[in-house]
């Protein structure tokens, strides 16, 4: 008989910290933090699930990463949706300009 064990995933824990739309340019920009450094996130328009782009890392950050975006979007965005390749999620009000 042969045992295997099955070992649990990591739990991803992703945070937005900040998101800003300057609406003249509707030039988008945010911040957020994951607690897996190996992440990939995308961003979408949580009211239309229109994938906005991904975010790039910023480097390590206490047990973490940063993350960060800038670039425009096609109209005025509300609220973002953050999915990690690691399964967390985050979502967050976009503050307006």
């Amino acid at each position: 008989m042969t045992a295997s064990t099955v070992l649990p995933k990591a739990l991803d824990f992703v945070t937005l910290s900040k998101a800003e739309l300057v609406v003249k340019s509707l030039s988008l920009k945010e911040e957020a933090t994951g607690n897996l450094p190996n992440a990939l996130i995308t961003i979408f328009n949580s009211v239309t699930g229109q994938s906005i782009g991904t975010m790039t890392n910023s480097g390590v950050s206490g047990t973490g990463a940063k993350y960060s975006f800038q670039g425009t979007v096609p109209r005025p965005v509300t609220t973002l949706l953050l999915k990690s390749s690691m399964n967390g999620t985050a979502t967050g009000s976009v503050a307006h300009r």
